[in-house]
């Protein structure tokens, strides 16, 4: 009698076992049906694609990153591909791809913003805050400095000023996070980097500042602030941050 109620048991599971089986294995036929019917109907092919936040990135620049065409069916399209590609046009900071159903598609990406240009022998590049070269022009723009003394032979667009000097680069993020935090980067019209523990920059147009390096660069804009605060806008000359505890001005007829 033990015997009989123990093989009746194991039939009982494996009849439920098999059930178990035959319903994920036609669960997955009808997952894989659905999908096939979805990328064969043209109810779903492309039809619009809506752009956002763009302003430097053409629409046919996207388009072909997200290798878009119309009529392609929207399930086909490999949304995490695209967003990679749209990663790799030097202006593109962050980018999004999503589906709409029936037959939409929407991008939505930010755009790096140029902080300052390099001069080099006549080639003018345009960087953002990170040092990524984002574009070349045909003449220096009047709203952002020029920044000396970064190594750009052989970088192409898109990569960074680290690629080729990683202490160039440093020098240029901290000082113009910080010239930007104290609010005083839009009045520099040149920034020179050529020596990271030397770094200069034109200020107001008729003042020069010697920074010198890196260390205690809050406090050294500290002083330049309070000396700015005393000094006229028209008086010209040198602010020489390198000394502890002052912030000296030389006028340019004594230098």
């Amino acid at each position: 009698m033990i015997l009989k109620k123990t093989k009746n048991k194991k039939i009982v599971r494996m009849r439920k076992r098999g059930n178990r089986v035959a319903k994920i294995g036609g669960f997955l036929l009808l997952v894989v049906v659905t999908l096939l019917v979805l990328m064969l109907t043209p109810f779903f092919n492309i039809d619009w694609i809506d752009i956002k936040g763009n302003e430097k990135v053409s629409r046919g620049e996207i388009k072909s990153a997200i290798s878009y065409s119309q009529g392609d069916n929207i399930f086909k399209l490999n949304l995490h591909r695209g967003e990679q590609n749209l990663m790799k046009i030097p202006y593109v900071e962050t980018a999004k791809v999503k589906r709409k159903l029936p037959d939409g598609i929407r991008v939505s990406i930010t755009e790096r913003v140029p902080v300052a240009y390099l001069d080099e022998n006549g080639i003018i590049i345009l960087i953002d805050k990170d040092g990524r070269l984002l574009e070349q022009i045909d003449a220096p723009p009047q709203n952002i400095p020029c920044l000396k003394g970064a190594i750009i032979e052989g970088l192409v667009l898109g990569q960074l000023i680290e690629d080729k000097s990683e202490e160039s680069s440093k020098a240029f993020m901290v000082i113009y996070e910080k010239l930007n935090e104290y609010g005083l980067y839009d009045r520099v019209s040149e920034l020179d980097i050529t020596k990271t523990d030397a770094i200069e920059f034109s200020f107001d147009k008729n003042k020069r500042v010697v920074v010198g390096d890196g260390y205690r660069i809050d406090y050294k804009l500290m002083m330049l602030q309070a000396a700015i605060d005393e000094l006229a806008p028209s008086e010209a000359g040198t602010i020489r941050l390198t000394v502890e505890g002052k912030a000296i001005f030389t006028p340019n007829e004594q230098e």
